[in-house]
C-alpha cells in the first residue's frame, strides 16, 4: 500500500514532468492523472481541468527519483508516467511491461516507495 501523501507527491511530480517541454529522457511524458481524466469521457484536451503542480515539491521528488536504481525507476515510471496506470492494468501486466517477474516488480516498487517516503520525511520543503 502506498501512503496517501507519497502517492500525492508522485502525482504532483508526474504533472510537473508532463507540463514541462520535455521529460528527463527527451520526450513528453504522459501524466497518469491526465490520462485518467481523458479516459473518463473528456474529448477535448483543452476541456480537461489542469491542476498546476508545486514545482518545489516536484523537484524534491525528482531528486529522490534520480537516486533510485534503474529497476526501481521503471516501477515508478509504469505507475506514474505511463499512459495506463497500474491500477487499470494490474500488477501482472505492469510487471510484464517492465520485463520483471511479479514478485521482483513488487519488491522494487515497494523499495522505491519506501525510499521516496523516507526522503520526503527528511525534507521540510516537501511537507509544506
Amino acid at each position: 500500500m502506498i501512503p496517501d501523501h507519497v502517492h500525492h507527491e508522485l502525482l504532483n511530480w508526474s504533472r510537473w514532468l508532463a507540463m514541462g517541454p520535455v521529460g528527463p529522457m527527451g520526450y513528453r511524458l504522459a501524466s497518469a492523472e491526465r490520462e485518467a481524466l481523458r479516459d473518463s469521457g473528456y474529448s477535448d484536451e483543452d476541456a480537461i481541468p489542469q491542476v498546476l503542480p508545486n514545482a518545489r515539491r516536484a523537484e524534491v521528488v525528482h531528486r529522490l527519483y534520480e537516486s533510485l536504481t534503474l529497476p526501481e525507476k521503471r516501477t515508478i515510471d509504469v505507475n506514474y508516467l505511463e499512459q495506463h496506470p497500474t491500477a487499470e492494468w494490474g500488477e501482472e501486466a505492469a510487471a510484464k511491461k517492465v520485463k520483471m517477474l511479479v514478485y521482483v516488480y513488487q519488491l522494487h516498487f515497494r523499495s522505491a516507495i519506501r525510499w521516496i517516503e523516507r526522503g520526503l520525511e527528511g525534507c521540510a520543503t516537501a511537507k509544506k
